[in-house]
């Protein structure tokens, strides 16, 4: 059964044994050609569950003087939120758990925008399971690591690496390892991912590529059309496209 519009037929799921069998073969044939295999991943929903950020910003949330004015069974189904019942856009969670007046629901979202991308909320993600291993795993038999996220140079690099440490992924270092962050928020992400591509030929060969988003995701099979090309159904945005036919699916690292 396909769980996402975005997975078709020439779309198989596979597990995370199959992935790393893939990519261990490319690694040996890369590195008989003297060059440096590369991985890419993509962070936010792909290496990182950000449903743990979200839900302690509702809590906080809760917590502060204005919410305490709100009905208390708007505070009550706020507070009921769980990860499962999460979806992507905030407004579209408390509208399930059956919120609807515009003003708390406008209210809830400006709250969210300030605090979701900052170095102090980033830090609250929890890995994907498995993706400490596997991603480890890979970097330790001779890949060079990259993270390629949508995430902003200014407001949540700091603790975008804080985290990658923190769960002892491969440390960003500028040379085996290379963290990728959007020089400024107002950036679109397409856009930016689509600029990187010039960056990571010259890191490279590229032999994999994992992400959560459709787009960008197509956009990394087209580049890198020798690479093997794996996405993570977890979390997307409403804004989709179909996926190109050969990307595998994974649900996670484990």
């Amino acid at each position: 059964m396909l769980s996402s519009p975005v997975i078709g037929v020439e779309n198989p799921r596979i597990t995370a044994n199959e992935a790393r069998a893939a990519l261990t073969a490319r690694i040996r044939g890369v590195q008989d050609k003297d060059s440096h295999p590369v991985i890419v991943y993509d962070l936010d929903a792909t290496l990182f569950d950000n449903r743990p950020r979200v839900m302690q910003i509702i809590a906080d949330l809760l917590l502060s003087k204005e919410a305490a004015e709100f009905p208390v069974e708007v505070r009550r189904a706020a507070g009921s939120v769980t990860p499962r019942k999460m979806k992507y856009r905030l407004t579209d969670t408390l509208k399930a758990h059956g919120i609807e007046d515009p003003k708390i629901l406008k209210w809830f979202e400006q709250e969210w925008f300030k605090r979701f991308f900052t170095n102090e909320y980033v830090q609250l993600d929890l890995p994907t399971p498995g993706a400490v291993e596997f991603v480890n795993q890979m970097h330790d038999i001779g890949v060079r690591t990259v993270y390629l996220t949508g995430r902003d140079t200014p407001g949540m690099r700091e603790g975008t690496h804080a985290a990658l440490v923190q769960y002892k992924f491969p440390e960003p270092d500028g040379q085996r390892c290379i963290l990728i962050t959007k020089p400024t928020f107002e950036q679109p992400d397409m856009e930016y991912k689509m600029e990187v591509v010039e960056e990571l030929k010259k890191l490279g060969t590229v032999i994999g590529v994992f992400d959560n988003e459709p787009k960008p995701m197509n956009v990394l099979t087209e580049a890198f059309p020798e690479a093997e090309h794996f996405y993570l159904d977890t979390m997307h945005s409403p804004d989709v496209e179909p996926l190109l036919p050969g990307i595998r699916v994974l649900s996670d690292f484990t």
